[in-house]
């Protein structure tokens, strides 16, 4: 029988060495300077209230050129999206699969006989807790990620005021009809 008294107490330690772990990794972070340009960056977009997810890849990222055949290329993606905790900047593994008519090709229902390249992307996680040497790495591709959210948004703001046009027009209409 498992001792419940002894559960207890660890589901007490729990949290507490969670919180113990997030603070030290938050403060050995916030004396990088690159640490600092992010938390900054995020508390800024925060504060603008912006909800548009984007992902920027940028081709200096790959890792091998993904036109030699039979090799995959690998890299980072800069994005901004939302977890549990808020929306953050965040990265994430792509993996450029190149497949020579095999397996892979086969499961996209293309053509078999056909050359393929393929994106797998990762699971995202926030940039503040990725490696110091990958975030390093980022830092000079935020602003090409905070252009191509501006143009995301405004996109997305041309949809919803074509939407509201199209539905005001459309009960004009049934009006009209009556």
């Amino acid at each position: 029988m498992v001792d419940a008294k002894l559960l207890k107490e660890i589901a007490d330690l729990a949290p507490q060495l969670s919180d113990a772990r997030l603070r030290q990794r938050t403060k050995r972070a916030a004396g990088h300077p690159a640490s600092k340009a992010i938390a900054e960056l995020e508390r800024a977009l925060d504060h603008t209230g912006i909800r548009v997810e984007a992902w920027f890849f940028p081709e200096t990222e790959l890792k091998r050129p993904a036109s030699r055949r039979g090799q995959d290329a690998e890299g980072h993606e800069l994005g901004y999206c939302h977890f549990e905790e808020g929306w953050r900047v965040a990265i994430r593994g792509i993996t450029l699969v190149y497949d020579e008519g095999g397996w892979f090709a086969a499961f996209k229902e293309s053509q078999p006989d056909k050359d393929s390249l393929t994106e797998v992307r990762g699971i995202p996680q926030p940039l503040l807790r990725a490696s110091q040497k990958v975030r390093e790495r980022m830092l000079p591709h935020l602003n090409d990620l905070l252009g191509l959210m501006l143009k995301k948004g405004r996109a997305e703001l041309r949809r919803v005021k074509g939407a509201a046009a199209t539905a005001t027009k459309t009960k004009a209409l049934r009006m009209s009809r009556k």
